[in-house]
């Protein structure tokens, strides 16, 4: 299957700004390989990405520098406002391209309503974490809302469902840095989830985060990330 013009410009994208995956393509919603990966079983890189194309904190401050003053209890607040900046520059910023391949719905327990949450996850402790995570969104969003240009309004949810649903703990970026943050990481995004895949992230030069297979994966296969708990040995 054909990748789509947005994926074509998002690889280009990719690549000019230093990113290389030479056995990986898109297809739909899922990152494939085009060649074995991992054959023999030694820890196969099979795509690098720079910092440099990374949305953090400190890439949002520095372009719009009044985010500066939100208070430090919000970290979200910065990247949806500077996501919903950027997206409203069109083809001006230099995230277009992976604007452009984000998601447009997007399911999220966030979303839920009290009724759903009673009833579907009462007791559970997917419960407690969607309520303390609605109320930490909450606090964030009459700031947010004091700093949205006009025609913001209806991206927040949506840039709001991002972050949530497909950022990395910032600590791999900065291990400086003690705060709770997180961080946009586009290709690393784009892998869906499967639980207990063997991938390890790499962070150990300091320019780029590595995305290394634990396990063969054949020629024409999804590739997956995994979010829970790395470690280098995966017997």
């Amino acid at each position: 299957m054909e990748e789509s013009r947005e994926q074509k410009e998002f690889i280009h994208w990719l690549t000019e700004n230093g990113a290389i995956f030479p056995k990986i393509k898109f297809i739909k919603n899922g990152v494939y390989s085009t060649d074995i990966i991992n054959e023999n079983n030694e820890y196969e890189i099979f795509a690098s990405i720079p910092f440099s194309i990374i949305i953090n904190d400190k890439i949002a401050n520095i372009n719009l520098p009044y985010l500066k003053d939100l208070s430090s209890s919000n970290y979200y607040s910065s990247l949806i406002i500077f996501l919903i900046h950027e997206k409203l520059l069109g083809e001006k910023s230099f995230y277009s391209p992976y604007i452009n391949i984000l998601p447009k719905h997007i399911n999220s327990l966030l979303n839920y309503d009290e009724n759903e949450i009673n009833y579907l996850l009462k007791g559970t402790d997917i419960e407690n974490f969607v309520i303390e995570r609605r109320l930490q969104l909450k606090n964030c969003y009459e700031e947010i809302l004091e700093r949205l240009p006009s025609d913001g309004l209806l991206l927040k949810e949506k840039m709001t469902c991002i972050i949530t649903s497909r950022s990395f703990p910032n600590r791999f970026i900065d291990p400086d840095d003690p705060d709770p943050k997180e961080v946009l990481i586009p290709l690393a995004d784009s892998l869906n989830h499967k639980p207990r895949q063997k991938i390890t992230w790499e962070f150990s030069d300091g320019n780029s985060m590595q995305l290394i297979a634990g396990e063969t994966i054949e020629c024409g296969k999804e590739i997956y990330n995994n979010y829970g708990p790395k470690v280098r040995n995966f017997d």
